[in-house]
């Protein structure tokens, strides 16, 4: 066997070798691939009945999948009370701000900022009505 093909086959095994080194090592591994991000007063412990979280950061917080953003005061209670939503402004300008200032809050908690979003899925469901409002 000449030495080109001496080289070639110990290649092969060194990257085998680092190949089964880095898949054991990630298969050890006992931390969640996923953390809850909570706001203050949603922790758990905290008292409030949500059936979510605002937000999950993936595998060392270097990505974070925010859901169901909304105006609504943060905690509130499940069912809801119709009482806790009685000083709302259910308008499109007030909702985006109030919108706008949770999904600042989640990011934060986070530990992001809005300068770091990439992609924001907005529903609106009169848009003739309330496009200008919600720029």
């Amino acid at each position: 066997m000449d030495l080109a093909t001496q080289f070639a086959g110990a290649r092969a095994r060194l990257f085998i070798v680092i190949a089964l080194i880095v898949t054991a090592a990630g298969c050890e591994s006992t931390a969640p691939d996923f953390e809850y991000v909570y706001l203050p007063g949603t922790e758990i412990g905290s008292g409030a009945n949500l059936p979510f979280t605002p937000a999950i950061t993936v595998r060392g917080g270097s990505i974070v999948f925010l859901s169901g953003i909304t105006g609504t005061p943060v905690p509130h209670s499940h069912p809801h009370v119709p009482a806790e939503f009685d000083h709302l402004d259910f308008g499109a300008a007030a909702q985006t701000e109030a919108v706008m200032q949770r999904l600042q809050e989640t990011l934060r908690a986070a530990g992001g900022e809005l300068s770091d979003v990439v992609q924001i899925t907005r529903f609106v469901v009169d848009i003739g009505a309330n496009q200008d409002p919600i720029r």
